[in-house]
């Protein structure tokens, strides 16, 4: 941006200066800088709207390692109940057919969150993946419509 605003000054300087062919019609040096300051207010644009969405990136990945942590973390826990109610019924074997049963029908309810907790996690990377690559485009975007500026303006 520093080397556009020379750009300009110069093409100025020498437009007063007469040193150029710019000087004809419709290119006075008000024209001239009126274009300057023009381009250079659609860079500021454009950069802010760069920066916005790179934070906006940064949040989404931040809110997606989030999400992923708190379910790792749900499905740990959840493993563990598993593993504590195999325990019981295995201490439960000595009691009657009715506990067993409760604790089987406990396991396997444990054991199904798992496997959704499983789903939604794979859910959650499969989201992070789009936001991700929307964002690269949109940045993407952007960083053509800057330089585009930026050769206008050395132009």
């Amino acid at each position: 941006m520093k080397r556009g605003i020379a750009v300009a000054s110069i093409l100025i300087v020498l437009s007063f200066t007469g040193c150029t062919g710019l000087s004809k019609k419709g290119n006075t040096s008000k024209d001239l800088k009126a274009q300057v300051v023009k381009l250079q207010e659609e860079n500021r644009a454009y950069a802010k709207s760069l920066d916005k969405l790179v934070v906006d990136l940064k949040k989404a990945k931040l809110n997606v390692k989030r999400v992923q942590s708190t379910y790792k973390k749900l499905m740990a826990q959840k493993v563990k109940e598993v593993e504590e109610l195999k325990l019981k019924l295995s201490k439960a074997e000595l009691k009657t057919r009715r506990v067993q049963n409760t604790y089987k029908k406990l396991m396997a309810q444990k054991v199904k969150e798992v496997e959704e907790l499983k789903l939604k996690l794979s859910k959650a990377e499969l989201k992070t993946r789009r936001v991700q690559n929307t964002y690269k485009k949109l940045m993407a975007q952007k960083v053509k419509e800057v330089e585009a500026l930026k050769a206008k303006l050395k132009k």
